[in-house]
């Protein structure tokens, strides 16, 4: 365990860094374009860390835990498997017309025959507050 997250100097830095970055998401909408485009990949470097620590944390954290591969299944039986999807959340919170093919993480992909894609979805689980 690392001590930097409870010590006063880091928990200084955090605080400074979480004012910092509001107050640039209060700026945002008067920002020059050149110094916003530079702030948004700044933010997107970021957001890949901070994505990546609430997957982990949430499958740790969550009741039922969300990483659990312990599932119900039928006594006949010989072997169970839940993909990523069900252990996980997907990359994108929810999607509209998805196309046939489409990927849902690493393991799945929908496919379906319509024309037309009316198809939309949306993850869920109970580990967090709708």
């Amino acid at each position: 365990m690392s001590t930097e997250q409870s010590s006063f100097l880091g928990r200084l830095l955090f605080n400074r860094s979480l004012r910092r970055w509001a107050r640039i998401a209060d700026a945002s909408t008067k920002t020059r374009l050149s110094v916003l485009r530079k702030r948004r990949g700044m933010a997107r470097r970021l957001l890949v860390h901070l994505n990546r620590f609430v997957h982990v944390a949430d499958n740790r954290l969550a009741l039922p835990l969300i990483g659990s591969q312990a599932i119900q299944k039928s006594h006949d039986s010989d072997w169970a498997w839940r993909p990523e999807t069900w252990s996980g959340p997907l990359p994108a919170q929810g999607m509209a017309s998805v196309p046939s093919k489409s990927m849902l993480g690493r393991e799945i992909s929908l496919h379906h025959d319509c024309d037309l894609s009316e198809l939309s979805l949306r993850q869920v689980t109970s580990a967090k507050p709708i």
